[in-house]
């Protein structure tokens, strides 16, 4: 693809230095902004470190009994009544 663009002479003496110092041709400068601009704008790939946590503690579950969360208000009452501190519930 041929695109055509019309520059000011503060973007075309930019262009020409920035060229320079990397020691490429504006149209080779202009390429590599571009496709850096596209990765930049492309979605995100998946999160590496997110998933390795959610591995790391899918391997720590592993072996434990699975509860449905049907009883957690229960286990939580009875927890902050005592019963499960060794404490009588009913005192």
């Amino acid at each position: 693809m041929t695109l055509n663009v019309e520059l000011t002479e503060r973007q075309e003496a930019w262009l020409s230095e920035q060229a320079q110092k990397r020691g490429v041709r504006p149209a080779e400068l202009i390429t590599a902004l571009v496709e850096d601009q596209m990765s930049a704008l492309s979605p995100a790939g998946p999160n590496e470190r997110a998933l390795t946590v959610l591995n790391e503690i899918a391997r720590r579950q592993e072996g434990r009994r699975h509860t449905d969360g049907s009883q957690t208000e229960q286990i939580i009452r009875a927890g902050r009544s005592g019963p499960m501190y060794g404490h009588d519930a009913t005192e």
